[in-house]
C-alpha cells in the first residue's frame, strides 16, 4: 500500500514517533498556490498582526531571531500564529554564501504536533510580493473607470523581482513594467520571461532611467547603501522597499524617506530592523494591516513608501493553506 495512503498526509508521509509528518517540496507549493489565494492570505496575516495578539482573529508576531554562524553565514528563526487560520508555523532561513534557503515547520494549532516541513522559498517569494501588492493597492487605489495604465519599475532581476513584476502585472491589468538590474544581461533575462507571460517589460539602463514617472516602485535589490533618490521619485508616487533589513543598511535615501508617508506592516519589526527608518529617524504613520481594516485612511495625492520586513504569520498562512489544499487532494 503506497505511504501517503496509509498516512492519509499531504505530500511525502514520514513516520515519526509523534504521528505522520508530511515533506512538501518547491514544486507542489507552487502548483497548488495561486496569487489570489495568496493575497487573501497575507490579508488576513497583516490584519491579524494590527489586531493583536488577544483579538479572537489576531495573531502572534515576534521578533525574528539572528544566530551568527562564526562569520561564514546567518540562520534566522522567524515563528508566526494566526488564529483565524489555525496557522502555527517557523520559518527557518539560512544565508549563507551559495545558499539562501527556507524551510517551515507547520504545527498543530491545538495539539502542537508537527505537521509538516516545507521547503520554504516560494512561500517566501510570493507572500512578499503579496504584501507589497496589498499594499499597494491600498495606497495607490486605480479605479476601475480611468484608463491610466501604470508604470511600474522594478529594481532588480532575481527572484523577487520577478514575482513584484508578476503580481503587480496581476493587480494592475495592462500595466507597463521596467526592470533594471545591475547587470543589464539579468534584466534583459527577466524582461524576456516576463514577455514570455504576457507581461509588457522592458528594461532601463539607470534607476533613474527606470522610475521616471513611475506610479508604483519596487526596490528588490540586496542593497546596503540608498540606490534611489527622492529627487528622481514623482510627486504621489508608491515606494515598496523590501530590503535593508538590518539597523545600519539604507535603500532609499534621506531625502525620499523624510518627505513621503511610510506604512510598514509591523512596527516593533521596522523599529528594530528597518535600516531606512533607523538611520533616518523618520515616523511611522500606520501599519498596513491598520489600512486593510479601515483603522486609518491614507492620505490622497502624497508619496507614500510601504516598508516591508517580512513576517513570519505570512509564512505560517500560507503553510497552512498548502498544506490544507494538498490533504484536500488526498481526500
Amino acid at each position: 500500500m503506497d505511504e501517503r495512503e496509509t498516512s492519509g498526509a499531504p505530500g511525502v508521509a514520514i513516520r515519526s514517533s509523534h504521528g505522520w509528518v508530511s515533506w512538501v517540496s518547491e514544486e507542489d507549493v507552487r502548483r497548488v498556490l495561486t496569487w489570489d489565494l495568496v493575497l487573501a492570505a497575507v490579508r488576513r496575516a497583516l490584519e491579524g498582526v494590527s489586531r493583536g495578539p488577544n483579538h479572537p482573529s489576531g495573531a502572534v508576531q515576534p521578533l525574528r531571531t539572528h544566530v551568527p554562524a562564526a562569520g561564514r553565514g546567518q540562520m534566522l528563526i522567524m515563528p508566526g500564529f494566526v488564529n483565524e487560520d489555525a496557522a502555527l508555523s517557523t520559518k527557518v532561513l539560512q544565508v549563507f554564501p551559495g545558499f539562501h534557503h527556507s524551510y517551515i515547520f507547520l504545527f498543530h494549532p491545538t495539539e502542537g504536533r508537527l505537521q509538516a516541513m516545507i521547503e520554504g522559498d516560494a512561500i517566501t517569494e510570493m507572500r512578499t510580493a503579496a504584501a507589497s501588492a496589498l499594499a499597494t493597492m491600498e495606497l495607490h487605489p486605480v479605479l476601475e473607470s480611468e484608463a491610466h495604465h501604470e508604470i511600474v519599475a522594478v529594481l532588480g532581476a532575481g527572484k523577487q523581482a520577478c514575482v513584484h513584476a508578476q503580481v503587480m502585472a496581476h493587480c494592475y491589468k495592462g500595466a507597463k513594467i521596467r526592470i533594471w538590474a545591475r547587470r543589464p544581461e539579468a534584466a534583459e533575462a527577466l524582461v524576456l520571461q516576463l514577455r514570455s507571460e504576457g507581461i509588457c517589460a522592458e528594461s532601463s539602463t539607470t534607476v533613474q532611467e527606470a522610475v521616471k514617472d513611475a506610479d508604483i516602485i519596487n526596490i528588490c535589490t540586496g542593497a546596503a547603501i540608498s540606490i534611489l533618490k527622492g529627487e528622481w521619485v514623482k510627486p504621489g508616487a508608491h515606494v515598496n522597499s523590501i530590503g535593508a533589513l538590518r539597523p545600519n543598511c539604507q535603500e532609499m535615501d534621506e531625502a525620499l524617506v523624510k518627505s513621503a508617508t511610510i506604512y510598514t506592516d509591523s512596527r516593533e519589526q521596522a523599529l528594530a530592523g528597518a535600516g531606512d527608518i533607523i538611520k533616518t529617524g523618520a515616523t511611522i504613520t500606520a501599519e498596513i494591516g491598520e489600512v486593510l481594516l479601515g483603522q486609518h485612511a491614507p492620505p490622497k495625492n502624497c508619496t507614500t513608501i510601504f516598508k516591508s520586513l517580512g513576517l513570519g504569520v505570512q509564512d505560517s498562512v500560507c503553510a497552512r493553506l498548502v498544506y490544507d489544499r494538498l490533504l484536500a487532494e488526498t481526500e
